[in-house]
């Protein structure tokens, strides 16, 4: 679908002091950007949003509804012949832009309601909140997450598996020099696909992890290595791999 009007939320600027009942008050300033949807439009990206694509942006106008609060309207300006009519048209009503119906009232609902929900907190230094997100984002946010976690661990699954790691660049199969064992990126995963409910493939990982085990178990055995570094009832599988484990890597993984 094409965008409608957009709007993106800053809220952690600038620290600025507003007079408020004869007193002074700091807070960090706010800004909200609205798209104008006359402007060029776009299509609506999944993952090309992360990388550049060549779009310009024009600012058509601003407003500070509230004393260190700002609204501004902005345009996407296309590399394409229709861009430029647009932006043509659009560098016209620059001067003479009014504020559509409805739209100081909408970001003062906003800092309103902001402002009744935190009270006096706004007035501490690094004070500030953010703005509610409708249900439907929330959802497409997570739809995006599990799309992006889905590229990366069939990249990994079919390009670098049973390799610790795969690295982006190359798609060639890596090794993550702080914890150097097979499968890492595996083993790690397996806590993400419980949490995305995706039991099947967790079940599969964990027999792909049983079958590495038992595989380096029996290398171990007929390559005849020394056994006495491995504490009493260990066959030399995967998990009996003498290595240093980082206590960084391990603590945000638990986080």
């Amino acid at each position: 679908d094409e965008m409608t009007n957009e709007i993106e939320y800053y809220m952690g600027g600038d620290l600025c002091t507003s007079e408020l009942d004869g007193q002074q008050i700091t807070t960090k300033r706010q800004s909200a950007v609205i798209y104008d949807e006359s402007c060029c439009k776009r299509q609506r990206r999944t993952m090309d949003e992360f990388f550049p694509q060549g779009d310009e942006i024009m600012i058509l106008g601003s407003v500070e509804p509230s004393p260190c609060q700002y609204v501004l309207r902005a345009c996407h300006i296309c590399p394409s012949e229709e861009a430029e009519e647009a932006t043509e048209a659009t560098k016209d009503d620059i001067h003479s832009f009014e504020e559509p119906p409805g739209f100081r009232h909408l970001l003062q609902s906003y800092m309103n309601l902001s402002s009744q929900k935190h009270g006096r907190q706004d007035s501490a230094v690094g004070g500030h909140s953010f703005p509610p997100m409708p249900p439907s984002q929330i959802e497409a946010n997570k739809q995006l997450l599990k799309q992006m976690f889905t590229h990366a661990w069939d990249s990994y699954m079919y390009n670098a598996f049973p390799a610790s790691e795969l690295q982006p660049l190359t798609c060639h199969p890596g090794t993550f020099n702080l914890v150097r064992i097979p499968a890492l990126t595996l083993i790690d995963t397996l806590d993400t696909l419980i949490i995305m409910n995706n039991y099947t493939e967790f079940a599969r990982s964990v027999e792909r992890l049983r079958y590495l085990d038992q595989s380096m178990q029996r290398e171990f055995s007929e390559s005849g290595m020394n056994k006495e570094n491995l504490r009493k009832g260990e066959q030399g599988g995967i998990f009996s791999v003498n290595q240093n484990v980082s206590v960084f890597e391990t603590t945000i993984r638990v986080l």
